[in-house]
């Protein structure tokens, strides 16, 4: 399986409107991303809100409207993005619990926090030293297998160019085969791999309503690597 960005996300954005003009009784989706690099030891965060449910059009907080992430506003603020987080905390320092407080109309507070904890911790365990150009490549992992729910997936990074992105769903799984085809754009010589686990969960603590909310989990580990 290749891990693809949905065709819908990059035609629609930059689609948006003002919190301010949307109807208070109006229920809002709550959408969070975190990140956890262990090898750099970082975390990163996205947020956007949907109006009344998850295919709703994305608002621009306005007025008395705001998010933070563990008291602090966004590094990045935009409208112009394909996987279509408006607000973005870039690499704070730490593997850190990210606290994200919505205010809506200035009147309710949502409150979801998410931890390292809540997704299973993945390491490299062999396949990964050395890469193939002529054949596939299977790289396994330590660490649980893949449970439901979850996706394990590697992108391999040189010059400025990456490899196709080969993932797994599978429950039960403990690998993922990188095809020599995924590695067409690169050349024999140095690179980096990076091995992602992803857990989306559909439901968060606090919620506007009936209009819910999800989190996409992620833990990532990077190792240089050699293409032969």
């Amino acid at each position: 399986m290749i891990a693809v960005v949905a065709a819908s996300a990059i035609f629609t954005g930059c689609e948006s409107r003002d919190s301010d003009m949307i109807l208070p009784e109006n229920p809002i989706f709550q959408n969070y991303y975190v990140k956890y690099n262990l090898t750099k030891k970082q975390t990163e965060a996205k947020a956007t809100f949907r109006t009344i449910d998850k295919t709703g059009t994305r608002l621009a907080l306005k007025g008395k409207s705001s998010v933070v992430l563990n008291g602090k506003k966004q590094d990045v603020f935009s409208t112009a993005v394909i996987d279509g987080y408006f607000y973005s905390w870039k690499k704070q320092k730490g593997l850190l619990d990210a606290k994200f407080t919505y205010v809506k109309n200035g009147m309710k507070r949502f409150n979801n926090t998410f931890s390292a904890k809540d997704v299973s911790k993945i390491e490299f365990k062999s396949g990964h030293d050395k890469l193939s150009l002529k054949k596939d490549n299977t790289i396994t992992w330590k660490g649980n297998a893949v449970k439901a729910g979850e996706e394990v997936y590697v992108i391999v990074y040189q010059d400025g160019k990456t490899s196709a992105i080969p993932s797994t769903t599978k429950v039960g799984a403990t690998s993922v085969v990188i095809k020599k085809g995924d590695l067409k754009n690169l050349k024999a010589g140095k690179a980096k791999i990076s091995l992602t686990r992803k857990l989306t969960k559909k439901t968060i603590k606090e919620v506007d309503g009936k209009a819910g909310g999800n989190v996409t989990l992620e833990m990532v580990v990077e190792k240089e690597t050699f293409l032969k």
